[in-house]
């Protein structure tokens, strides 16, 4: 079975807009959940689904790499915390 997660992106303010690829991957990279190209600057409400065995995904964006909680309805993201 599946399940369906909301990612809450929140934007921060730049001098200048960046834009790159936001990916949500199960852990070993070996599955794409999402791939979405966004700006860094704006506010997202994405959503995606992930197997019912997953209880962590990875989330990247250029350089940023963070794992977070997949056992919830909607997962938060920012720029800032790892």
């Amino acid at each position: 079975t599946t399940r369906e997660i909301t990612l809450e992106v929140t934007g921060i303010t730049l001098p200048a807009e960046i834009q790159n690829t936001l990916q949500v991957k199960s852990t070993d990279e070996k599955n794409i959940y999402l791939k979405n190209h966004i700006f860094m600057n704006q506010d997202y409400t994405l959503r995606f689904t992930i197997p019912a065995y997953e209880t962590e995904v990875l989330i990247t964006y250029g350089s940023i790499r963070q794992t977070l909680d997949a056992t919830v309805d909607v997962i938060y993201f920012n720029y800032l915390s790892e």
